[in-house]
């Protein structure tokens, strides 16, 4: 394999991602944003999203948030229990690994060495 050559052939790269064909408009004369940036002022007391400039309720928002903190942290302890879990399963696997090649080293010495090349 080391007196052939390896040829290697460079890609052209990917291409760039065309426009979406696809549009969703809503017909509801109502507008819809999903407030991505919101401006505190504290003059006024008021929170408004900074993309439409609607005023949110200040309860709802620290609520949202609250929630949004809530799932984070449900998510991180599950997730440290299962990593726990995991390692504590590694480490099981490790010393059951090991007895089991004990075993077998022990095996091997125990077994009688037969002549079977059959001379009667």
């Amino acid at each position: 394999m080391s007196d052939e050559k390896v040829i290697q052939h460079a890609f052209g790269g990917a291409k760039a991602m065309p426009d979406c064909p696809m549009s969703v408009e809503s017909s509801s004369p109502v507008f819809h944003c999903n407030h991505p940036a919101l401006a505190i002022d504290t003059h006024e007391r008021a929170i408004r999203c900074a993309k439409c400039g609607a005023v949110l309720d200040p309860f709802d928002y620290l609520a949202n948030c609250g929630r949004s903190i809530q799932m984070a942290w449900r998510d991180y302890k599950y997730t440290r229990t299962e990593i726990t879990r995991l390692n504590e399963s590694v480490d099981r696997l490790k010393r059951e690994e090991k007895r089991l090649k004990a075993s077998i080293r022990r095996q091997q010495q125990k077994a009688p060495i037969l002549d079977v090349r059959g001379g009667l």
